[in-house]
């Protein structure tokens, strides 16, 4: 199978050392189609980097930034040249260094994909719509404030550590919720689902969940040395 060869490769850094001080991060992703790779890099003190590739025709990334307050915001989003024809999907990669500062996400995922790996990160809060396409994403021991997600027609994947207790509130259509491989929703029902270790555990992770017609995995990150710790219903 031959490679995909883009036409066009950039790269766009953002330093925490071109601000007096960041205490918060906020990016905003707009995906339309393609693919889309975000990590946190412990060795890095760069607040964004992007590698992206992408053709003539889609993709050239757009990205601004607002400081205000000690808060860094930054938007990233696709341009699109209207040409004809079938475009070809374009591809980036993000690393997101200086780890102990602040974050919090906010992916519009449309007919496209995005793989999120945030374990090494300080999260605030994460904010995340999927249309036709898919999302992962591998989340850190404890947030401090929650994780919303909407899905459409497209699926999700989400990975937490065993460590962490956890609370979905969660409304289904026609679509499918699934709890370390247990489905826990009906068509059309809305409920909350407590993980056994949430209230005695130090780490916790609350979660908003809206699924359409797609699908929601909600798994633990188990460690051999661990039992499956359930949880109920209400």
């Amino acid at each position: 199978m031959r490679d995909i060869e883009y036409s066009i490769n950039k790269t766009y850094t953002v330093n925490a050392y071109d601000f007096d001080v960041v205490n918060e991060r906020l990016v905003n992703f707009e995906i339309g189609l393609g693919s889309l790779e975000v990590t946190g890099d412990p060795t890095s003190t760069d607040v964004f980097v992007v590698d992206s590739h992408y053709s003539d025709s889609w993709g050239e990334p757009i990205i601004t930034q607002e400081y205000s307050n000690q808060r860094l915001s930054i938007f990233f989003s696709q341009k699109d040249n209207h040409s004809f024809g079938f475009p070809q999907s374009p591809d980036y990669h993000v690393d997101l260094g200086a780890t102990d500062i602040q974050s919090s996400f906010i992916f519009d995922v449309g007919a496209g994909s995005a793989t999120v790996d945030v374990e090494s990160l300080t999260i605030d809060t994460i904010t995340a719509k999927v249309g036709l396409g898919s999302f992962e994403i591998n989340l850190p021991r404890s947030i401090r404030g929650s994780i919303a997600l909407d899905v459409g027609l497209g699926s999700a994947k989400i990975s937490i550590p065993d460590t962490s207790g956890f609370k979905v509130k969660y409304s289904v259509g026609a679509g499918q919720l699934a709890i370390d491989g247990n489905d826990v929703a009906t068509i059309g029902s809305d409920g909350v689902y407590t993980s056994n270790d949430y209230d005695g555990s130090t780490s916790t992770i609350d979660f908003t969940i809206d699924v359409g017609l797609g699908s929601v995995s909600v798994e633990r990150m188990v460690n051999s040395e661990n039992d499956f710790k359930g949880g109920e219903l209400q």
